[in-house]
């Protein structure tokens, strides 16, 4: 059971990331639609990368998946199996990951070095792309490694972080509610924006109900549920972020156009690129949509909604990958053929099997 509910959220959130991750950062409706309308095949895991910027193999990461392996790395090597594990051993690891993956010498800093080549019409980094949030936190980080390194970024990479960690808490057995204190220091040690920091708390709120529940549908009711979760540790303020954030998502919710259109169309209103509000009401009007379709078609309509595709599909895909119950061999939310194609997830299964016992 652990291994199907805990694993599929970090399976469906690396799974959503990599289907999307070919599209990544299209903002132009009619460039997608390009793309998309003259292809005969499926627009999840598209077999050429279009990105505006840069450029990867189908089946990779965005920043937002490889963000998230640092911490499930960390939690494969540091394995805090006692209940009341200190966070400081599995902090100095994930920090030793993140290092890993985005410090000197690694693939994305060497591609960052490509950056100023942008200028040149047509030019994409034959690489990855490294988001600001780790790139602040690394120069911190390397200047002093006890100074405070969160950034000022108001994007999702504190909550891809977050995932592999809420999901072995659950299945530890040693919160009977939201580890709230624990989520809010982990989000703390990438972003220190307060607003983010709020938003990124709820989501993770919303998260632990799908990890925990024996069925869950995120429905009105579970968005009110989550903020009620955590607003007894948040400022009256970002309490009042929260709620602007469910009642514009409700509002819209309300109505039932032609879907594809109207999400989009919404996403225009809010915001399509990395950063908070939209990309956090971004997946919360989509599941309230479409998770009753399935992990599929909720992933393709963050992918054909464009901009900051990628960031969508991670909070999406891993509340539905958590609702699934995703178990290796079995019926799963997320479709089996595009686990095939996350070049991740040999890796995340193995450290699944490690860690969820």
């Amino acid at each position: 059971y652990q291994r199907r509910v805990h694993g599929g959220s970090i399976l469906g959130m690396a799974v959503g990331d990599a289907a999307a991750r070919p599209l990544h950062w299209i903002y132009s409706k009619e460039d997608l639609d390009r793309i998309i309308q003259g292809s005969k095949t499926e627009i999840a895991f598209f077999p050429e990368s279009h990105s505006a910027f840069y450029t990867l193999p189908t089946g990779h990461q965005s920043g937002y998946g490889a963000m998230m392996l640092t911490m499930l790395r960390a939690l494969g090597k540091a394995r805090p199996l006692a209940p009341d594990f200190d966070t400081t051993a599995l902090f100095e690891a994930w920090k030793a990951e993140m290092l890993l993956s985005f410090g000197a010498g690694s693939e994305f800093e060497k591609a960052e070095h490509l950056r100023g080549n942008l200028s040149q019409k047509g030019y994409r980094i034959e690489g990855p792309w490294t988001h600001g949030c780790a790139i602040e936190w690394r120069k911190v980080y390397i200047r002093d490694p006890s100074a405070d390194c969160a950034s000022d970024m108001v994007d999702n990479d504190a909550i891809a972080a977050a995932v592999p960690l809420l999901a072995f808490l659950s299945a530890s057995g040693a919160h009977a509610a939201f580890p709230s204190s624990v989520m809010a220091a982990t989000v703390r040690t990438l972003v220190k924006n307060p607003a983010t920091n709020a938003r990124s708390l709820y989501y993770l709120a919303l998260l632990w109900q799908a990890l925990t529940a024996d069925e869950f549908v995120v429905t009105q009711q579970s968005l009110e549920s989550a903020l009620d979760t955590i607003k007894a540790s948040l400022p009256a303020a970002e309490v009042a972020t929260i709620r602007q954030d469910i009642d514009a998502v409700n509002e819209v919710s309300a109505t039932k156009p032609d879907y594809a259109a109207f999400f989009s169309s919404n996403l225009e209103g809010w915001n399509k690129s990395c950063s908070q509000p939209g990309s956090l009401r971004g997946p919360l009007l989509n599941l309230l949509q479409t998770q009753r379709l399935g992990y599929r078609a909720a992933i393709i309509q963050e992918i054909t909604a464009g901009g900051d595709n990628c960031s969508r599909s991670c909070l999406t895909g891993a509340i539905l990958g958590a609702a699934g119950k995703f178990e290796p061999g079995a019926s799963s939310a997320v479709p089996s053929e595009w686990i095939e194609k996350t070049i991740a997830s040999a890796e995340i299964m193995e450290i699944g099997q490690n860690i969820f016992k």
